[in-house]
């Protein structure tokens, strides 16, 4: 079953081989902090209790989805200048011994 996307949370980084695996293949990581605001503590309580109107949902068909991917994606033109400089970039990051990786979609 090939996958599309995946949605994750936790409430701690990656420590060991087997968490940090997971973890360097998402691609979008959004760390939240504590929230410092009381306000905004009592509109989360106030957010648990109370019923928010549905949200409009956008959907895609998967046949569209994957039509995109077939033919969109590959019909992106990316610069020499941004290869190089992205192959730059993975070499600094190496030098100071942090691994970048990327997934290539085929």
């Amino acid at each position: 079953c090939p996958l599309i996307g995946a949605i994750t949370a936790s409430n701690e980084l990656p420590s060991g081989e087997d968490s940090a695996a997971i973890y360097d293949r998402l691609l979008v990581r959004v760390e939240v902090g504590y929230l410092a605001d009381p306000s905004n503590f009592a509109a989360l309580v106030r957010s648990a209790v109370s019923r928010p109107a549905a949200p409009v949902r956008t959907t895609v068909e998967l046949t569209a989805l994957r039509q995109a991917v077939a033919d969109g994606v590959p019909a992106v033109e990316v610069p020499d200048a941004i290869v190089d400089a992205v192959c730059a970039l993975r070499a600094a990051l190496r030098r100071k011994e942090l691994i970048a990786s990327c997934l290539l979609y085929t």
